[in-house]
């Protein structure tokens, strides 16, 4: 048993989640059956990216003079938050969701599911952007 399936069972058990929010965890943390629950348990040869690398390199002149920024998001963060929104109240949900569609982000917390969540991480390992603008340079990838 994985340590999270261990702990999921254990709130369950203690009584500080339903029935309904365990089985919403154990998807988002990948504990369905005949799939693997951690990264490294997958085959080999399947490497997967682990990061979303972000870097800046901006301004004028020689290295020295120039901003730079380096942002390292472990893909593993996406299921994690999806871990967490299932814990949310469904009144929470539907604020959360409001909000989003305000700001023009149409997504319904409601529909994420591990798979849904897969196929997001497996679009993003596919994500490599490159911005050039005179000494200016932006990169988006996943490594």
């Amino acid at each position: 048993m994985t340590e999270s399936r261990h702990r999921i069972l254990q709130m369950l058990a203690d009584g500080k989640i339903t029935v309904e929010e365990a089985e919403r965890l154990m998807t988002a943390a990948g504990e369905e059956v005949g799939r693997p629950a951690r990264e490294e348990d997958s085959p080999a040869g399947n490497k997967q990216a682990k990061y979303l690398h972000i870097t800046v390199n901006a301004g004028e002149g020689d290295d020295q003079n120039k901003d730079r920024v380096n942002i390292k998001i472990p893909l593993r963060l996406i299921k994690t938050g999806m871990a967490l929104s299932s814990l949310l109240p469904e009144k929470a949900r539907a604020q959360v969701n409001a909000a989003l569609n305000e700001k023009g982000i149409h997504l319904d917390l409601n529909t994420l599911n591990a798979k849904s969540v897969d196929e997001l991480i497996a679009a993003l390992q596919e994500t490599n952007i490159e911005v050039e603008d005179h000494d200016d340079k932006v990169r988006i990838y996943c490594a």
